[in-house]
């Protein structure tokens, strides 16, 4: 028989707008959790910081430790007081033209080549040398002497960039809430948020439990956020994210039977960056580069046996991994108990922990 082919109308749902969590939970883990077994194809209900009772000694948890930069900043064209404001997003340092940064710039319309951009009331400024692609620009700070510096400026002027969807401006505790406590590695443009809900004592009393942690990185790129609008799946394109996977964490991966252990990816970018670097046999390789992979029903998991998320978008490509992972009529009956129990959904949501 053949495997059902999906569309993108298959990922839609209603999604009620008053669960669409537009701050984090008063405290880390004191979101709700949903589990999941695949196997029995159960459901139940608990609080986050319960989690540690679904993990034993000798099981393995995978922590993206890719860190947030303040990547929201405004511009002013030309002028400090009356130049037209321009909504900034930083997106990566320049390699080919330094010291530079690559850029969404909004509006584009009336930026020309050459027009100065001035950053932080003037404190910084940039020269608009023309577009990348359809949405990237180039800006190049030309009395700037060496990108350490550059970017020292910048991420001083710069803010948290929290979701498109979240249509508030950003307070005093979203530095903070929207970062994992294991962020270490600067680059990203969002946070891997089912690592959001782990305080430092609840990962501490885990560790404790003889659960091992392995950090790769995978830097989330704005391109999480986008859109997909073709119909047939097998048109899209994913945008593509920067990996690292060092040796030690291939060593630790690979050293887990999963026969009698889990390995738990925590979230998404986790798993996308296991099933990049994975083999055949299961088994990853340590590396870096670029992943631009799209997971959707039908495919084979070959890492990860257990998997940490939050609640996503409908019709979102993070929807289609969880469905792959899960099975598409499971996924679907298990978003609809959410809804039904009230779950908060998206970065700032609940959680589910799906097991084998």
């Amino acid at each position: 028989m053949e495997p059902k082919t999906y569309t993108l109308s298959d990922f839609d749902f209603h999604l009620p707008q008053e669960l669409l969590a537009l701050h984090p939970a008063r405290q880390r883990d004191g979101s709700r959790l949903l589990i999941v077994s695949r196997k029995n194809q159960t459901i139940s209900h608990h609080k986050f910081s319960e989690i540690i009772n679904f993990f034993n000694s000798g099981d393995l948890l995978v922590l993206n430790n890719t860190k947030v930069i303040p990547a929201k900043m405004y511009a002013r064209k030309e002028h400090l007081h009356k130049g037209a404001l321009i909504d900034v997003l930083l997106i990566r340092e320049a390699t080919s033209v330094m010291p530079a940064w690559v850029m969404y710039l909004d509006p584009l319309k009336k930026l020309k080549p050459g027009n100065k951009l001035l950053f932080g009331n003037g404190m910084l400024q940039g020269v608009y040398t023309g577009r990348l692609g359809e949405l990237e620009c180039l800006v190049e700070f030309p009395g700037v002497t060496d990108s350490i510096s550059l970017r020292k400026k910048l991420f001083e002027i710069g803010t948290t960039p929290l979701p498109p969807y979240i249509k508030r401006k950003t307070d005093a505790t979203d530095a903070e809430r929207y970062q994992t406590i294991y962020a270490s590695s600067e680059g990203a443009l969002a946070a891997p948020t089912a690592g959001l809900h782990f305080t430092p004592e609840l990962l501490d009393a885990i560790s404790r439990k003889g659960v091992r942690l392995a950090h790769v990185t995978l830097h989330v790129g704005a391109g999480t956020f986008n859109s997909i609008h073709e119909e047939n799946l097998d048109l899209v394109k994913l945008h593509s994210e920067r990996y690292v996977v060092s040796e030690e964490a291939a060593r630790q991966i690979n050293g887990v039977d999963k026969s009698r252990a889990l390995l738990c990816a925590v979230g998404t970018t986790s798993l996308r960056t296991l099933e990049t670097l994975s083999g055949l046999d299961g088994s990853i390789r340590a590396g870096e580069g670029q992943s631009s992979i799209f997971i959707k029903p039908p495919y084979n998991f070959g890492t990860a046996n257990a998997l940490l998320t939050n609640f996503h978008t409908p019709r979102s490509s993070l929807l289609m991994m969880i469905s792959a992972y899960m099975g598409y009529d499971f996924t679907m009956h298990v978003y609809q108990e959410a809804i039904r129990n009230q779950y908060r959904f998206f970065s700032f949501g609940d959680a589910m922990l799906i097991l084998p």
